[in-house]
């Protein structure tokens, strides 16, 4: 099984006057996620499904790769600020595909990706994207096979 961690593109910065689930991708961060969708099919990327956290920068960045990559989108609160492993683990019961990708955030991550390949510093940049094989979604040990930052996938 092949998991793409996308981590959200670039939002409005944080502001007492707008809940942090409500800010947007900025013009740039709609930009950038769109330039880097088109480098996915070199990348022999086709995820079954995305899973997206139902934050709103979270769900446009999703909306962006699925529109994009022709697979349905499902927002799934599992996501939201807070995941980890044991959400992971949750997220992937009712999965039975080959591939898919999440979109989320930070730290939850890198700190995911860095848990389930067995320790290492991760650092998931927003737009980043990394690629963890796994042998078995049952025990959730897996690979890290890549990890791609924003200034790679938009060059």
């Amino acid at each position: 099984m092949r998991i793409y961690f996308l981590r959200h593109g670039l939002a409005e910065d944080r502001s007492p006057k707008k809940p942090d689930a409500e800010r947007v991708l900025t013009k740039e961060g709609i930009r950038k996620i769109e330039l880097s969708v088109k480098k996915f099919a070199a990348l022999d990327i086709h995820p079954s499904a995305i899973y997206t956290s139902p934050l709103v920068r979270a769900y446009q960045t999703a909306e962006i790769v699925a529109k994009n990559l022709k697979c349905p989108l499902y927002s799934r609160e599992l996501l939201a600020p807070g995941f980890d492993p044991d959400k992971l683990q949750k997220l992937l019961e009712d999965f039975t595909e080959d591939e898919l990708m999440v979109v989320g955030h930070e730290p939850d991550f890198s700190y995911t990706v860095s848990k389930v390949i067995g320790g290492g510093s991760i650092i998931m940049k927003k737009g980043g994207l990394a690629r963890v094989d796994f042998q078995t979604k049952s025990l959730l040990k897996g690979s890290l096979v890549w990890l791609l930052t924003p200034r790679l996938l938009t060059s």
